[in-house]
């Protein structure tokens, strides 16, 4: 989805993304053989406007080699080890008491009869939950630092046999638990997983096949008939796509390809390449019990795929299942996100049926929003109470989700009688009122999520109809401005300016036009002008409050990069070649006060631009008028995960001071 997209940017793995993935433009639904409703998604506030297809094992794989980039190989050995089943969990309630994880590695019965030669058979543990024949003492080690992956000793499906290796103990300050709806962290910390579970479950495979609907690569598909459902889409072809890890979110069923995981191309075309999302009815009286079994029913075999395919599509012929997996489906949502020490993320917080894709998306969002501040917490010691608005932000966001997905969704898997119907002569005029297909894309994209004031890490609001904290901070092109000689550099977009980690404190400068200034001087003369005007001596003042509150703040927050914008508010051009004018003069005296202020501070850390189209200022949605008293330049503190933290007018010193208290709550 585009924040997803707007995330892997920051954290600068866009690019492999994208030539990765496919660019969705909207989604078909199907209604016995006929299609109801060939959506295009509206395009979204965002640079990346579309949804992306992208398989799993390649995101995952692109994230692993960000970690291993960002730690270097010697750490990244013993950081990320999986896979690993947590067998124990204690979890302290202070920032001293941490938390303390055992768990033990597990490997393949074939990778383990591999390495076994040469070793005893008290060496390579046993299987499943058998207790290890060598003592604790012999086999658990040590680890003061790093991250395992929890594993489930609840999950179903016969791949969890596996040999147990050594086991070794985990001692932190925090533990997330990612381990998906069967979470070992949740269920140890006792925490309810409210919701329902509906009575089929979902059967996921990646086939090479040929049947009657149209390849469109572009497209989602959803077709329907009584009691039948098959989602589908093209899957793009080539050497980069790998299969998903053995383990699916939810722990369901899975079977692989026999060859293990290497990636295999079939054809140089996606048009015979399909995943498949379909269901099985589960005859239990208690379906929520399949979140407990142990052993779950194994994904259909090719015979059996082709038959409830053929169902909907006669005429299927599926050639080869490169890989299939089964699982329940639910909505469900965890009662709490935090309790002392432990953290919950993903699926283990909250799981909903794929309506929409928001799965990946929703889980993504509360590893960013969590990191951020971990980060604050472990390497810049920040208060542990900033944690607390990891719950408070993101709970909201995974019950929405829920709801929003899982409203009416087995009727629609059903599709009986009146519902059927509907799809076919109701749901059509939904999807083409312009209005609804932008507000339902803009919710599926995830870019108009807000949260909430009262969080602990957003502030108040001071600029009612600007825009405003817990906000998204908008994006919008911008050109950056030198000081020697005063000259455009290059066009780049402000999402741009603000990678990286850290907090970025962005300033909407107003310079006049000729019709608004006493002397009449126009914007165009102030930037060239070497002589003293009443413009240039008010712009003056304004940057010296402008580099006041920014040392303010960057002696709470060290990592905070400055964005200092001028605008005119409509398009403009910035005059060429205008050396040592008025323009930049002041841009030299704003940055040399700036680096006498913070002399560790890199030059990059303090960016000056020019708002070319007026961009920023309709995007922020700011009215500022620059012989106004304090409302000549407005300030917005972004976070690192570029959500509006504290806004306000420059120069208005209660929200200048209410800005500095909230971070002083956190960063002392």
């Amino acid at each position: 989805m585009p924040r997803t997209l707007e995330i892997y940017e920051d954290l600068g793995i866009v690019k492999q993304a994208l030539s990765n993935g496919v660019e969705m433009l909207g989604e078909r639904l199907f209604v016995d053989g006929t299609v109801a409703v060939d959506w295009n998604f509206s395009e979204v506030d965002s640079f990346y406007c579309k949804p992306l297809l992208l398989h799993q094992g390649v995101t995952e794989k692109l994230l692993c080699e960000k970690l291993a980039a960002i730690l270097g190989p010697d750490r990244m050995n013993y950081a990320l080890q999986r896979p690993v089943e947590v067998t124990s969990l204690k979890v302290g309630h202070t920032f001293a008491e941490g938390v303390h994880v055992c768990a033990c590695s597990l490997s393949d019965p074939e990778e383990s009869n591999a390495n076994a030669e040469g070793q005893h058979s008290e060496d390579t543990g046993s299987v499943d939950n058998v207790t290890p024949r060598t003592s604790e003492a012999e086999t658990t080690s040590s680890m003061t630092y790093g991250w395992t992956t929890s594993g489930d000793t609840g999950q179903q499906g016969p791949r969890t046999h596996r040999i147990r290796g050594k086991q070794f103990n985990v001692h932190a300050r925090y533990v997330v638990g990612c381990d998906g709806a069967r979470s070992f962290v949740r269920k140890s910390l006792g925490i309810p997983f409210e919701g329902f579970t509906i009575p089929s479950e979902f059967i996921v495979a990646d086939v090479v096949m040929t049947w009657g609907v149209p390849p469109d690569r572009n497209k989602f598909n959803l077709l329907t008939a009584p009691n039948r459902m098959v989602e589908c889409c093209p899957l793009p072809s080539g050497p980069s796509l790998l299969e998903p890890p053995p383990r699916l979110p939810d722990g369901g069923a899975t079977h692989r390809r026999q060859g293990g995981g290497a990636a295999r191309q079939y054809g140089s075309s996606s048009s015979n390449r399909w995943r498949l999302t379909t269901i099985r009815r589960i005859a239990e009286d208690r379906p929520e019990a399949m979140l407990e079994c142990r052993e779950a029913r194994p994904p259909p075999s090719k015979k059996e795929l082709q038959a409830m395919t053929a169902k909907l599509v006669a005429g299927t012929i599926i050639d080869h299942v490169i890989w299939s997996s089964s699982f329940s489906i639910n909505c469900r949502s965890a009662a709490f996100m935090k309790r002392g020490n432990a953290f919950l993320a993903g699926d283990a917080a909250h799981i909903f049926p794929p309506l929409f894709h928001q799965g990946h998306n929703t889980g993504i969002g509360d590893a960013y929003n969590l990191g951020w501040k971990l980060a604050h917490v472990l390497q810049d010691g920040a208060n542990p109470a900033l944690l607390e608005s990891y719950e408070q932000e993101r709970k909201p966001v995974g019950d929405a989700v829920v709801r929003f997905t899982s409203f009416g969704y087995q009727e629609i898997i059903e599709a009986k009688g009146y519902i059927a119907w509907s799809m076919k002569n109701i749901l059509p005029l939904f999807f083409n009122n312009k209005a609804f297909n932008s507000a339902l894309t803009n919710r599926i994209s995830q870019c108009h999520i807000k949260y909430p004031v009262d969080s602990g890490a957003v502030g108040k609001v001071f600029v009612s109809d600007s825009a405003l904290p817990g906000e998204r901070a908008p994006d919008a092109t911008v050109a950056i401005i030198s000081s020697e000689p005063s000259t455009v550099g290059n066009f780049i977009r402000l999402h741009e300016v603000y990678v990286g980690s850290g907090h970025v404190l962005l300033f909407v400068l107003r310079i006049p036009l000729s019709s608004e200034g006493p002397s009449g001087s126009s914007w165009f003369n102030l930037c060239s002008s070497q002589s003293q005007t009443a413009e240039r001596n008010i712009i003056g003042k304004e940057l010296e409050q402008i580099v006041e509150f920014a040392s303010r703040v960057r002696s709470r927050i060290e990592k905070t990069k400055v964005v200092l914008l001028f605008t005119v508010g409509l398009a403009s051009i910035v005059p060429p070649n205008a050396q040592f004018s008025g323009l930049s003069f002041l841009i030299a005296n704003f940055k040399e006060r700036m680096s006498k202020n913070f002399p560790n501070q890199a030059p990059e850390e303090t960016c000056v631009a020019w708002d070319v189209e007026g961009e920023v200022t309709r995007r922020y949605r700011l009215h500022l008028h620059p012989f106004t008293k304090h409302k000549c330049a407005a300030f917005f503190l972004i976070r690192d995960d570029k959500h509006i933290r504290n806004h306000g007018y420059c120069g208005d010193t209660y929200a200048e001071a209410t800005c500095i208290d909230s971070l002083s709550l956190y960063h002392p």
